[in-house]
């Protein structure tokens, strides 16, 4: 038990704003703990407050004497009047504005007070039912504290936190309660670490959504040309983000087309944080150089073969009865159809098949149309 004089030098201290930062916050959380501390504190408010209503009511009526004994000309008479007028006016609005916010502080501490020591009774009943009815017998004895802070807006969860995050750096000092409620007071405040393991496990649930199998259809690319093609998709119908090379898009299926031969690295974002790579590889291919031709002999036109550089091989040229009408070799150059039969007649007009038999084994079929 403290001595009584340190006590009362302690609530002096404290009523007259003369605690350290640190002092302070030490000294409130003990009040949480220590009823009948917190219960002197308010006696001593009270005194402080009777002495101080005391103090105008005498400056009153001393004024008011002085007044009576002095002879003024009327000129300054008024001035005089205006000038204790105001004063008194001052001290009074200050001493209403005092006590209204002492009054309301009182009220709002006491609720707060209240409402921790059903939390306190609550647990401690959990723990242990025998204490709990000893303490409810104690409490009918004890009057109720009142718990005077700053006048400071937060409410009570902030100021308990405040306060907890002080506990490291303030002294350790013994009250009259037994460790058993210390422990329980920083439970409570400890409670805010709860929505952190919430979040925890919201972030696992994230991960877990993260294992999403794509397919991917890969055509290959002629050679020289820009015809390959990568398809990605996956079960779900989501939104994705896909990334092929330097080219993006968005959207449940990735559909990226004219691609040259080479190798390219897919990438795909979903959920915000979940990723899919791969580096796949478009093939190229051999793909027929001919395209369907239409053209009058009349004219002068004719058809030009194309095949790649040092190719060698045969066309055969059928009407459509699959009838044989011409055929030359290719491979020496300038390889042309000008719309005549093997004897150099002039063919109707109608449509044709020409068949490239390449000498590495390859074929390629060519519509070809006669107009005149």
């Amino acid at each position: 038990m403290k001595d009584q004089q340190y006590i009362f030098e302690q609530i002096e201290d404290y009523l007259q704003n003369r605690m350290s930062a640190v002092e302070k916050t030490a000294f409130e959380k003990e009040l949480l703990i220590d009823e009948s501390l917190a219960e002197k504190v308010n006696e001593a408010r009270a005194t402080d407050q009777a002495i101080h209503f005391a103090c105008l009511a005498d400056l009153k009526k001393t004024v008011g004497q002085d007044i009576k004994k002095i002879k003024y000309t009327s000129h300054w008479r008024n001035l005089t009047y205006w000038f204790i007028g105001s004063v008194i006016l001052i001290g009074t609005s200050t001493a209403l504005f005092v006590f209204s916010s002492d009054t309301q502080e009182e009220v709002r501490v006491t609720s707060e007070n209240k409402e921790i020591s059903t939390v306190e009774a609550n647990r401690n009943e959990k723990s242990n039912p025998k204490e709990k009815e000893s303490s409810s017998a104690q409490k009918k004895n004890q009057p109720s504290a009142i718990l005077y802070s700053d006048n400071s807006e937060m409410d009570k969860s902030e100021r308990i936190k405040q306060l907890d995050s002080t506990e490291k750096t303030l002294p350790e000092y013994t009250g009259s309660q037994n460790n058993t409620n210390e422990q329980t007071n920083l439970s409570l405040i400890n409670k805010e670490n709860e929505p952190r393991i919430i979040e925890e496990s919201k972030s696992s649930d994230i991960k877990n959504n993260c294992n999403k199998e794509f397919d991917i259809r890969i055509s290959a690319s002629c050679k020289d040309k820009e015809t390959g093609s990568i398809i990605i998709s996956a079960d779900e119908g989501i939104e994705f983000s896909f990334q092929v090379g330097h080219l993006k898009t968005y959207g449940p299926t990735g559909v990226f087309q004219n691609l040259p031969p080479g190798d390219y690295k897919i990438l795909v974002t979903y959920h915000k944080e979940c990723t899919f790579t791969k580096t796949v590889k478009v093939e190229e291919n051999w793909c027929p150089l001919n395209q369907p031709f239409s053209f009058n002999p009349d004219f002068n036109e004719k058809w030009e073969i194309k095949y790649d550089e040092g190719a060698t091989g045969k066309f055969i040229v059928y009407d459509r009865t699959g009838k044989e009408i011409y055929k030359d070799t290719f491979g020496a150059g300038n390889e042309h159809w000008s719309g005549t039969d093997t004897n150099g007649n002039a063919v109707p007009i109608g449509t044709y098949a020409a068949i490239l038999y390449y000498s590495d084994g390859r074929i390629e079929k060519v519509d070809l149309t006669i107009v005149r």
